[in-house]
C-alpha cells in the first residue's frame, strides 16, 4: 500500500494511518514508529521525487511522523491502553483507540499548517480543503487499521493477505484511473 498511494487531484491519500494503528495495538510504539519510517521512505521512493532537490521536505514530514506517533502512543496509554494481540473473550477499549486517532488527525493538521506555513513560507488559511481529504483518509483508514488488527490477532499471518491485499489492488485500481 506504501508503493502505491492514491493520487486524488493533486493530492496523496494514503492507508497508513490504518495499517499504523493495527501494528500499534499489536507491536507496540517501537515497531509502529519503525513501520512509519520505512513506510515513508517507500513511499518518498515511489513518488520518483529528486531526493537531493527536496531533502528538507523528506526530514521535516519524517520528524512530523514520529512526533505524531509518539505523541498518539501517550495519549493512547494515557487514556488506559494496552497493545498486544486481542483476546476474543474480552471488549475492545475503544476510547484510547478514538484518542490515538483524533491526536494523529489534529497533529497531522497542525503539523502541515506549520510546515507549509514556515518552511515553505506559503499563506493559507488553517482549515482548507486538504483537511477535508485527511479526514476522509483517516475516516476510511482506521476501520481497516481495526480489521487488520483483530484478524492478525486472530491469524496470524494470514491476515495481512486477507486485509491487506484488498488494499494493494484497491491503490493500484484507483492510481489506473489518475
Amino acid at each position: 500500500v506504501f508503493f502505491f498511494p492514491i493520487r486524488v487531484l493533486a493530492r496523496f491519500i494514503s492507508f497508513m494511518s490504518g495499517i499504523n494503528l493495527a501494528v500499534f495495538l499489536y507491536y507496540g510504539l517501537t515497531v509502529a514508529l519503525f513501520m512509519t519510517l520505512l513506510s515513508l521512505i517507500t513511499m518518498f521512493f515511489s513518488l520518483k521525487a529528486n531526493v537531493f532537490k527536496v531533502y528538507y521536505r523528506y526530514m521535516a514530514n519524517t520528524l512530523m511522523f514520529s512526533a505524531i506517533i509518539i505523541f498518539e502512543a501517550t495519549i493512547f496509554f494515557l487514556l488506559g491502553g494496552e497493545t498486544g494481540a486481542f483476546n476474543l473473550n474480552e471488549s475492545i477499549n475503544l476510547i484510547p483507540i478514538f484518542g490515538y486517532v483524533l491526536t494523529g488527525l489534529i497533529l497531522n493538521h497542525v503539523g502541515l499548517y506549520f510546515i507549509i506555513t514556515v518552511l515553505y513560507e506559503e499563506e493559507i488559511p488553517f482549515i482548507e480543503r486538504d483537511a477535508l481529504w485527511d479526514l476522509v483518509s483517516e475516516v476510511l483508514a482506521i476501520p481497516v487499521g481495526l480489521m487488520l488488527y483483530l484478524l492478525y490477532s486472530q491469524l496470524a499471518q494470514p491476515a495481512i493477505f486477507y486485509g491487506g491485499l484488498p488494499l494493494l489492488s484497491q491503490s493500484i485500481k484507483i492510481n489506473l484511473y489518475h
